[in-house]
């Protein structure tokens, strides 16, 4: 604390006070802060007078909150000092009588919420929100629009307190309706009913159609009736989408069109919503359901080039990864149509998946078209800024190693050309396991990829260095390379017996 000096002039005296409250508020010690903030309520200083004042808000909330305080920090609403909650809203309105447009008005009212919830007021906090929702403009408005949804979801719809009672207002009413239509996870998880919801139906008077919608979620999610919920949906498409309402609409109908009808229907349907979308939510909407029909169909002219419909460069590079087959990739490589981001991206993934599945040839013809600077595209401590947000094409820039004087492992290039000539050489594949073990095949899930339907385009067998081992071991032979492989499959399970090899787990009788 500063210690004030009687011969300072009063200003300097008010000020120093002021400090002094201050440091007292950032030490918790919030009776003496108000103590002092409230005497200079009363000070001629305007800037003083009124900041004072704002900051009993501010020390009164939070010595209410104190006292809720438990044992280990978390808050016990049962204990707060209902008392201090009561002077909490006093300073409030005392500040909002002195200053109706003052410097921390807006704060001041975004201090409301707080109070709502530390009092257990359940009804006066959904009004708030309601009330800022609809005052965007207003000198008072006090939502932070990166943090809303989260104190939305804990402090409406999660607190202990919470009563769809107090939820009278469409917008909080919609997330409530469909959070209870969401496919039922745990025991204590609640579907809302048909009757239930449309004893809300007075409630959304103004807002007819989004009332429609949520009748249609319901028919469609929770009693699994598409034809019944199209009645509840537009009939036709639109010139332009003009809310977020009718974009809902759309893509809950193209949803149900998905399910109910051919591809090709649903195909053209999301093509007509594309045409009309005009924002990003929009666009990325259609774009987004039109993904994995494209992506089935290996339409690259849809991702790739000026003319593509897919223009989100996420969903370009995900197909690039996830979907496109060889010669979709290769034809990347090599087209005047991409970008060299989007050729970077193609010329790793089959890299990537040629070699995890073995096929040597696919690999050779690829690796002749990485950069000749290669080995500086990594993601290491002293890497360049301009290969950051690149493939780590140093990978695949392996210089072999040496495992005895009678195994030696050529660099990844020799060892692939040699595998596609002898694919099951022991030796060599021995070799192909010490690069899948290196710090640079790490980023390559150690050649093993999980096998789904985005993968069976790629020829040939996944790479499992453990199935090596066991080749080896059970010719039955006393060899280097035997000795080798006995040692490199019971390592597979150190050290936490969990077997890092990509095949078949092994008992552990049999092991040891």
């Amino acid at each position: 604390m500063i210690q004030v000096n009687p011969s300072w002039s009063s200003t300097a005296r008010q000020y120093a006070s002021y400090l002094n409250a201050t440091i007292s508020f950032y030490n918790t010690n919030f009776p003496t802060a108000t103590k002092i903030y409230t005497v200079l309520t009363q000070v001629d200083s305007a800037w003083l007078k009124e900041t004072s004042q704002y900051m009993l808000i501010r020390s009164s909330l939070n010595e209410a909150y104190q006292s809720g305080v438990a044992e280990y920090g978390d808050l016990d609403h049962s204990k707060i000092n209902q008392k201090l909650v009561t002077n909490f809203f006093n300073t409030i309105t005392q500040y909002f009588k002195l200053y109706p447009l003052g410097l921390y008005a807006a704060s001041a009212r975004g201090y409301l919420r707080r109070g709502f919830w530390l009092s257990a007021k359940h009804d006066l906090l959904v009004n708030e929100y309601v009330w800022q929702l609809n005052n965007p403009k207003s000198s008072v408005y006090n939502l932070e629009l990166p943090n809303l949804v989260h104190e939305m979801d804990r402090h409406v719809f999660q607190s202990s307190h919470f009563n769809i009672k107090h939820l009278k207002n469409p917008f909080f009413l919609s997330i409530y309706d469909l959070m209870h239509m969401r496919k039922k996870q745990a025991d204590d998880d609640v579907i809302i009913s048909w009757n239930e919801l449309n004893t809300q139906k007075n409630i959304f008077k103004d807002q007819p159609e989004l009332f429609q919608y949520l009748q249609a979620n319901h028919l469609y999610y929770v009693q699994n009736k598409p034809l019944e919920a199209l009645k509840y949906l537009p009939q036709t498409m639109p010139n332009s989408i003009n809310n977020y309402l009718q974009l809902s609409q759309l893509l809950l109908k193209g949803r149900i069109l998905e399910n109910t009808q051919s591809g090709k229907n649903a195909q053209q349907y999301w093509e007509n919503l594309l045409a009309i979308s005009k924002t990003a939510e929009q666009r990325g909407t259609a774009e987004l359901m039109l993904y994995p029909h494209y992506a089935k169909q290996q339409n690259l002219n849809q991702f790739i080039g000026s003319n593509a419909k897919i223009k989100q460069a996420f969903l370009q590079k995900q197909y690039l990864i996830d979907a496109a087959d060889e010669t979709s990739l290769m034809h990347v490589i090599k087209s005047p149509n991409a970008t060299q981001d989007q050729k970077n991206v193609a010329l790793y993934t089959v890299l990537n998946k040629s070699l995890a599945f073995q096929n040597y040839p696919l690999f050779n013809q690829a690796f002749t078209a990485l950069p000749n600077n290669a080995a500086q595209y990594h993601s290491g401590e002293n890497s360049l800024d301009k290969f950051s947000h690149q493939p780590p094409f140093a990978n695949f820039i392996w210089k072999g190693t040496k495992i005895s004087n009678a195994i030696q492992c050529h660099d990844l290039f020799t060892l692939t050309k040699q595998l596609q000539t002898n694919p099951k050489d022991l030796t060599l594949k021995v070799c192909l396991g010490e690069y899948s073990r290196s710090s640079q095949a790490y980023d390559l899930v150690n050649l093993g990829y999980p096998h789904d339907n985005s993968l069976l385009s790629f020829k040939g067998t996944d790479f499992a260095r453990g199935n090596t081992y066991k080749e080896i071991i059970k010719q039955n032979q006393k060899t280097k390379l035997t000795a080798y492989a006995l040692f490199r499959a019971i390592q597979c399970y150190a050290p936490s017996g969990i077997n890092e090899c990509q095949d078949s787990d092994v008992a552990k009788p049999f092991r040891k």
